[in-house]
């Protein structure tokens, strides 16, 4: 019987090479503005965002099919599934999050990654690269995405709700997550899943050193 050779995922002995094509894969689908904070990154950043909120109480089952949509737990030998749609360099970062602990929900469609979503604990590596200070019973969502072509098909919907059920099935309380105040079609979407703006959050880095400011909502200016 012949064996289907699986790809492995990007190796950091092609850190040029793998540079290179996140770079171009950045410039294509976010353009110049995406580009020159890429540069920056290692140096400066800023974020003027939303902290939402949201209880992991009376939760129910998620869906594990719709359709002819998989939704499941993605895993380390589905990260090439990935390839088209995260630069080398953030999926080998990924392959890092996954062996420690973070979870991931995927929707897979014809053998590829139309929809994801992701959590971790407070101490796991995501919410370390954030300026939050989380409790050890908030769980940290990051990571959405949803292809063009599956979007309106309530896919970003289904794997959301999997991963809040996911992590009240493991004990957590409250799951948060940060969105730019720029992001208008998260904004407005969130709160019909039971999100809810709990602070503004703005911070700022230089190299390595957070310099970051809450305020609570009920002082925030429209």
């Amino acid at each position: 019987m012949m064996q289907t050779e699986v790809k492995q995922p990007p190796s950091l002995l092609n850190l040029p090479r793998n540079l290179v094509i996140s770079l171009r894969h950045i410039m294509r689908r976010e353009g110049w503005h995406a580009m020159v904070k890429l540069a920056l990154n290692p140096l400066f950043e800023t974020h003027d965002a939303y902290i939402l909120a949201h209880p992991l109480t009376n939760l129910t089952p998620p869906v594990e099919r719709m359709d002819d949509v998989e939704l499941r737990e993605i895993v380390l030998a589905d990260l090439p599934l990935l390839a088209p749609i995260v630069p080398p360099l953030r999926l080998h970062r990924l392959e890092k999050k996954i062996a420690a602990g973070e979870i991931g929900s995927i929707a897979l469609k014809e053998g590829e990654i139309v929809s994801m979503a992701w959590f971790c604990a407070a101490d796991g590596l995501s919410a370390r690269e954030t300026s939050l200070k989380l409790d050890k019973s908030d769980a940290y969502l990051w990571g959405a995405y949803t292809a063009p072509q599956a979007r309106s098909l309530g896919l970003a919907s289904a794997t959301l709700t999997r991963q809040l059920y996911l992590a009240q099935q493991q004990g957590y309380e409250r799951a948060l997550l940060v969105t730019e105040k720029n992001n208008q079609i998260t904004l407005h979407i969130l709160p019909k899943y039971g999100f809810q703006i709990i602070a503004g959050l703005r911070s700022v880095r230089l190299l390595k050193w957070w310099w970051a400011r809450f305020t609570p909502i009920e002082t925030e200016s429209n």
